[in-house]
């Protein structure tokens, strides 16, 4: 949605109590992350290594707590998809997960592995390949319990690709609102992300900058399709999101579900005006967990809320639209 709405809601935090939906934790000082934050000079320096830099990983949620996605960009044919994790830092014994390769719209190759039989309240460590018998140096991953757990959600990072200053400053203060959330949240899970990941939707080096602060290496988020991703259609070669949607009329991406413990998190794809597709992929979740305690949906446009938007001609339409899925498939929570 609008620029200045931005990251501001990253400080929003789901602690959803036992007592409503069971998202709160207790996590041992072993598994907290680390403090992000950094002084303007180390965040400079570290910012001139990856500027422009799309080929850094991206971690998803897996389709359940025992799994976990990844997605790189490589130059084609130079990288095999290829995940190796271990419980030690030297990756001794380590497990290898082979994945998949599709083209992405440039002239890279997108790297796709999902990495599975996770146990959790483990420190995990991950390494990727690089091509040629390279690998990356290795990154840490926490696996948390899934009984109760924390989730930090965000909105319209939107990070643009502008040289004139615009894309430093809108890396600099997502990095920056994220370090002071995870500091003060360090057993958090995941990101849930509604939306607007990037500017224009565009550009490889829009995603260089959100994909940019170093929590992203050791966090997964679950990205959302914004009416700013869907101006161009980078979205789907960023993200190796679980349980996708086979068919979609988007040229975006597609919708998708995934399983957090007692959790069914439906995440729609408001950007889409073919209400078949966001009724089947509902059906088609539910059908699939009919044992889910509780059901979240996200979706990007401020269908409840009464910003500006909500007197757009989409909005009127998305919230008849939507309000009859939540009512149906009775949701218990919706966030955007």
């Amino acid at each position: 949605m609008v620029h200045t709405r931005k990251i501001i809601s990253v400080l929003l935090i789901i602690t959803l109590l036992a007592g409503c939906i069971g998202l709160s934790v207790n996590a041992a000082d072993s598994l907290l992350l680390p403090d992000y934050t950094m002084t303007k000079s180390e965040w400079d320096s570290y910012w001139n290594t990856v500027e422009g830099d799309n080929t850094q990983i991206a971690l998803t949620p897996g389709a359940d707590a025992t799994q976990l996605n990844f997605n790189w960009h490589s130059e084609r044919k130079a990288a095999v998809p290829m995940v190796k994790i271990a419980d030690n830092e030297n990756m001794e014994n380590a497990k290898l997960f082979l994945g998949y390769i599709t083209l992405a719209d440039n002239d890279q190759q997108t790297n796709r592995v999902t990495v599975t039989g996770l146990k959790e309240n483990t420190k995990y460590y991950y390494s990727y390949s690089l091509g040629k018998d390279n690998w990356s140096e290795p990154e840490f991953y926490f696996s948390r319990s899934a009984d109760s757990f924390k989730a930090l959600l965000v909105g319209d990072i939107q990070c643009s690709a502008l040289d004139d200053g615009t894309g430093y400053k809108d890396a600099t203060n997502w990095n920056t609102t994220l370090n002071t959330a995870l500091k003060k949240y360090p057993d958090t899970s995941f990101i849930i992300s509604c939306g607007d990941q990037t500017q224009t939707g565009a550009s490889a080096i829009e995603w260089a900058a959100t994909l940019s602060p170093k929590a992203m290496r050791n966090l997964p988020m679950a990205t959302t399709i914004g009416n700013h991703d869907h101006k161009g259609s980078t979205y789907q070669h960023y993200v190796n999101n679980p349980n996708s949607q086979l068919i979609s009329t988007s040229k975006t991406g597609t919708p998708y579900w995934f399983r957090y413990g007692d959790v069914l998190f439906v995440v729609f794809n408001t950007t889409n005006a073919n209400v078949f597709e966001s009724h089947a992929l509902a059906e088609r979740a539910i059908l699939a967990n009919p044992d889910a305690k509780w059901r979240v949906a996200l979706f990007h446009h401020d269908l409840y809320g009464t910003g500006h938007h909500a007197i757009d001609n989409d909005n009127y339409m998305l919230q008849g639209v939507y309000s009859a899925i939540m009512d149906k498939f009775e949701f218990d929570l919706a966030f955007d």
